[in-house]
């Protein structure tokens, strides 16, 4: 608090834990600062306090705890323009400032020394290389660091005051981003500081690489998938498990095995399934991944239970003892069946508010209309056309994102001569091998064609079947790629956190919504095998407009009775 005026200290009198509320007083009350700065200040304390829906009271006046919550926040979000909330973040940022003294600026708006100019001069005005170094050579010019200065040892200290002394959204992320561009100017300008710096690594692994198993482990496991579906011709008394079952197999038995190395077991001495599929070892890494997970139950923990059953009761072969040991382990794991997960219950509570939900439904047509006035097609304008066609399809189908990402021109996606689009997805390309079959709408249909037309050939091989292509030749977009996509695009325009996958819960919402009864519709839709399937999932929308439909029975009940009556108390 070195530059804290003493007149805000004399007001604070807090502990080393103030909220924005406190500090929101004491800036007011501050005479060392103007009276029009005080006000903006408190102004946009207020704001910030709106947008992240909490009270100035219980949120803290530290750059480190605020991070995650500012980050998760859109101008959207907060209602507003994004000037309007870049400005109301820099008097957030003026006001902790103010009360801690040593925050680095939002913006780094120092001359670089002569040394950094130079080397910048090397950079495209306009390139990523230069948007990221710029940063660092105004922190290193602040930090009286040359640029021959710069090595792991600096880049450590730089992420920490990121960290430490901003409100930059994801930090570590920036310290790495900033490394490799740095490596990358480096082999490209030979007038750029030729030392190649670390990357580091911020990803959380709760698995091993699978050479870091023994031998034989890593061929039986070869072997175990063989069996599962890999060989049509496996002696096995079930359908071959799909490709994509079989990765989210081998990623579950990685998980299992990570989580047993976290409670002390040595990768090698896991020399076959038998040595790891033990009860006592199934114990030890379920109850790894249960405290992981924040000690509730989850599907992701019964079905890595449920795997452990499998292998040890068909592969392994364990005794019936200890087969009934793992089963009742499975059993006390699974979560109470009925309604969706927690966290999608409170992403889809965000639709309750009429205006999001009206957002959501007119995004693609809202994408599109930024798209007017905007010159002739590009391939920014491309993608944004291109995140606009999947969120109409996720809109209009409800399909996972898996087959939506692998939709084929001519194939799954049939163009019609009446100008018509039918999608059929065959069987074998579905989760639960249930074959789905759709007619478009016209609009719908009008939109993927135009930019099939206009916008695809911008983004990849103009003669790709696939209707989203991917980045190399003869590929589609992955899901990942696509999720970001439209995950950006609804945080930017409609202000709230989404996922793709939440679009089927989005069908089964708006459906249930208006008719309680309407779960065959939902099971068909979805493809669901079993009507159990939409109750279990979606009990929570038809008790919500079960309720409704009582509320204005009674609703129309009290109309009826309205006013005095002979007989009755007025």
């Amino acid at each position: 608090m070195n530059k804290l005026s003493n007149n805000l200290i004399s007001i604070l009198r807090l502990g080393s834990d103030p909220s924005l509320a406190e500090l929101r007083q004491a800036i007011l009350a501050d005479v060392s600062l103007p009276e029009a700065r005080r006000s903006a200040i408190a102004s946009a304390l207020n704001t910030v306090g709106k947008a992240l829906r909490q009270p100035l009271e219980t949120l803290p006046a530290d750059p480190l705890r605020l991070r995650p919550l500012l980050s998760a926040t859109t101008p959207a979000m907060a209602g507003l323009s994004s000037g309007s909330w870049r400005n109301a973040r820099s008097l957030l940022h003026a006001g902790l400032n103010h009360l801690h003294g040593n925050l680095l600026p939002r913006r780094l708006d120092i001359t670089p020394s002569d040394g950094w100019a130079v080397c910048l001069e090397s950079l495209s005005k306009a390139s990523r290389l230069r948007y990221h170094l710029a940063r660092l050579a105004r922190y290193a010019t602040q930090q009286g660091v040359e640029p021959e200065g710069v090595n792991d040892a600096f880049m450590v200290r730089y992420e920490a005051d990121l960290t430490q002394r901003s409100l930059t959204a994801e930090p570590a992320r920036v310290a790495r981003d900033t490394a490799s561009a740095w490596n990358e100017a480096a082999s490209l300008h030979p007038d750029w500081p030729q030392l190649q710096l670390t990357i580091p690594d911020n990803r959380v692994r709760h698995s091993l690489p699978w050479a870091d198993y023994p031998v034989s482990l890593q061929l039986e496991v070869e072997r175990w998938l063989d069996w599962l579906g890999r060989d049509v011709f496996a002696d096995r008394d079930f359908r071959p498990q799909r490709p994509a079952s079989l990765l989210h197999r081998q990623k579950q038995l990685a998980l299992y095995l990570g989580a047993l190395v976290t409670t002390g077991q040595e990768p090698a001495s896991m020399t076959s399934l038998a040595s790891v599929v033990t009860p006592d070892h199934a114990k030890r890494a379920l109850r790894a991944i249960h405290l992981r997970g924040g000690e509730t139950l989850s599907s992701h923990l019964a079905h890595i239970a449920n795997m452990v059953v499998i292998i040890a009761r068909h592969w392994v072969k364990l005794d019936d003892a200890q087969i009934g040991i793992l089963r009742r382990l499975e059993r006390q794991l699974r979560p109470t069946p009925g309604g969706l997960a927690e966290r999608n219950e409170t992403r889809l509570a965000q639709l309750n508010d009429p205006r999001v939900l009206e957002r959501v439904l007119t995004l693609p047509q809202t994408l599109i209309a930024q798209l007017r006035g905007g010159g002739a097609p590009h391939a920014k304008s491309a993608q944004q056309f291109q995140t606009a066609v999947a969120i109409e399809i996720f809109l209009m189908t409800g399909l996972r994102i898996s087959n939506v990402a692998g939709l084929e021109i001519g194939r799954s996606l049939v163009l019609r001569k009446d100008g018509g689009i039918d999608l059929l997805i065959p069987r074998t390309e579905v989760k639960n091998n249930i074959p789905i079959s759709a007619d478009l709408p016209p609009t719908s249909a009008a939109m993927i064609r135009r930019y099939i037309k206009v916008y695809r050939p911008l983004l990849g091989e103009p003669n790709s079947p696939w209707l989203f292509p991917g980045s190399k030749p003869g590929t589609h977009k992955t899901s990942g790629g696509l999720r970001d996509q439209v995950t950006l695009a609804m945080e930017r325009v409609c202000g709230i956190a989404w996922h793709p996958h939440l679009f089927r819960h989005l069908l089964a919402f708006l459906q249930l919504e208006n008719d309680a009864g309407a779960d065959g519709v939902v099971t068909r839709a979805l493809a669901h095998k079993r009507s159990e399937t939409t109750r279990q999932h979606y009990t929570g929308f038809q008790t919500k407009a079960a309720i409704r439909k009582h509320d204005e029975l009674v609703m129309r009940r009290r109309a009826a009775w309205r006013g005095p009556r002979k007989g009755r108390p007025a």
